[in-house]
């Protein structure tokens, strides 16, 4: 006899952007050279990724919130200054290294861990993705600098389906 599953959910922690950075963002986008079918991340989904948990149960999707409201964030000014295009081939944006983002990151990674959940070895590098299938895409060689005023982090639930859609499940302030 097979045992019952338990049904599962895609999830994230990220920081998603203002509507004046998401702006500042799409205006730096046409100063790249994009390849032909090349795929524009939509600017609503836009955000840097803290912690990709992959699919999580729902009994510890519930777990995880409890523990994700014990992370101490302040808010934080990130700064985005760095075009860059991988080989993966996406284009991404980098930052500013950032002790207090760090260390939030860090704090998250903690209470994942309290909820049970696996934390993979790989280095954090934090970035936004700005497109995908990028192959051939040239970026411009200098960059206005984005000042991103960040306030919160989110638990996200990501809808692979079509329509793809992010859901917010959480939303947790910065506490100063």
């Amino acid at each position: 006899m097979n045992a019952i599953q338990e049904p599962t959910r895609r999830l994230f922690i990220g920081l998603f952007p203002d509507p004046v950075v998401r702006a500042a963002i799409e205006a730096h986008r046409k100063t790249w050279s994009w390849p032909t079918g090349v795929r524009l991340t939509n600017a609503a989904r836009i955000h840097m990724t803290l912690h990709f948990l992959g699919e999580v149960e729902h009994s510890r999707e519930s777990l995880l919130a409890d523990r994700l409201a014990d992370v101490r964030m302040r808010r934080m000014t990130l700064s985005i200054r760095k075009p860059e295009a991988w080989r993966n081939p996406i284009a991404v944006l980098m930052l500013d290294e950032n002790e207090e983002l760090c260390a939030l990151h860090e704090d998250i990674v903690r209470q994942v861990e309290r909820a049970g959940l696996a934390v993979p070895p790989e280095r954090w590098v934090p970035h936004l993705t700005i497109a995908r299938r990028t192959r051939g895409a040239v970026p411009p060689t200098a960059m206005t600098p984005i000042a991103w005023q960040v306030n919160d982090f989110v638990l996200v639930c990501s809808q692979t389906t079509y329509p793809a859609r992010y859901e917010f499940i959480a939303r947790y302030p910065a506490q100063g």
